[in-house]
């Protein structure tokens, strides 16, 4: 039986059920066939959400290590536009998932859930069609999730808050330098504050510890993996079980995910799932 995870990086948006689960048949209408409308809203145990390349947005329910399929339900219809990125996350804290999407003309869309189904879509955002975003809680005392940002031409890193569950803030700056990195959002230590990790273009896995209050902890930034540009795409996910987790989901380059669970500042040994990945373009947190 899966339940719902909600931690510091988001929903769980992409929950690994660990272990050789079976896959659980879904609905005959929602099994494999793509809607005209958008007729359901994210389920909060959904396992993966990802578009395929037709642009059909996927809830899978079931991917489990070892096993090449996985059950799916139709979300939205095809021929949607392929976002730049996208994230599953509890925007208005309401208990309903919804999706954060930034759209490769620059605008930004808060895709509210319906707990009924379907979503209210609210453009909260344009310009940003040069910027690489993750989304999560950035200070602990924020009662919803918030934006961090990296412009692309700058290099700077901002921080937008959320505030109203809808709209953003005027954005704060909390960092420079950035150009180069693709980065999460994820409380490596586990000390209650979420903490950005980074991919330079050497493939290492660079640390940068936070406060909790809005800005880094100034330290020599270590160095907590290597070898990571065999990797597609690298987010931070929440994964279902007896006491839950949090890690980075990857794909590799051959469309294989993996996990990467943490622990107190140290790495789980990697756990292998499903191929066929490499066409989808998958959500965050």
């Amino acid at each position: 039986m899966k339940r719902t995870i909600r931690t510091r990086t988001g929903f769980a948006a992409i929950a690994f059920a660990l272990g050789l689960a079976a896959v659980t048949a879904l609905p005959a209408q929602a099994a494999g066939t793509p809607h005209t409308n958008w007729n359901f809203s994210i389920d909060s145990t959904a396992n993966v959400v990802a578009y395929d390349a037709g642009g059909t947005l996927w809830s899978y329910t079931s991917v489990s290590q070892g096993l090449q399929t996985a059950a799916r339900r139709a979300i939205g219809p095809a021929g949607a536009a392929l976002p730049k990125a996208f994230f599953v996350t509890d925007w208005n804290a309401d208990v309903v998932p919804d999706l954060i999407v930034q759209n490769k003309n620059g605008t930004l869309t808060f895709r509210q859930g319906i707990s009924t189904g379907g979503f209210t879509d609210s453009t909260i955002g344009s310009g940003w069609q040069n910027y690489e975003i993750t989304v999560g809680e950035w200070k602990r005392t924020d009662k919803y999730p918030s934006i961090i940002a990296r412009n692309n031409a700058t290099g700077e890193l901002f921080n937008y808050g959320n505030p109203s569950g809808k709209n953003l803030s005027p954005r704060v700056k909390i960092g420079a330098f950035w150009n180069g990195l693709s980065f999460n959002l994820l409380d490596w230590d586990k000390d209650g504050n979420n903490d950005v990790v980074a991919k330079n273009a050497a493939g290492q896995m660079k640390l940068y510890r936070a406060s909790g209050g809005g800005s880094f902890i100034s330290e020599t930034r270590a160095t907590i993996g290597s070898g990571w540009n065999s990797m597609t795409s690298i987010r931070t996910i929440s994964v279902p079980g007896p006491h839950g987790s949090v890690g980075l989901m990857a794909r590799d380059i051959a469309g294989v995910l993996h996990y990467y669970q943490t622990g107190k500042s140290s790495w789980a040994p990697r756990q292998t799932f499903t191929s066929g990945w490499s066409s989808f373009t998958l959500a965050g947190n």
